[in-house]
């Protein structure tokens, strides 16, 4: 199986989805679980962002 080539627009969007997503893992792991309920929502936008450009 050949690796497959992504353009560059794709892997733009890639790695900035993942980036936004570290970056938010990050500090969603430093909030007690009373304030992490309120940031659920931008988990499942950044997982679509995520899931989007793959």
């Amino acid at each position: 199986m050949t690796p497959r080539e992504w353009p560059a627009e794709t892997k733009q969007r890639a790695e900035k989805a993942m980036a936004d997503l570290e970056a938010f893992y990050g500090d969603f792991c430093n909030r007690t679980p009373f304030g992490r309920r309120p940031e659920t929502p931008k988990l499942e936008q950044l997982h679509s962002r995520v899931m989007g450009a793959s």
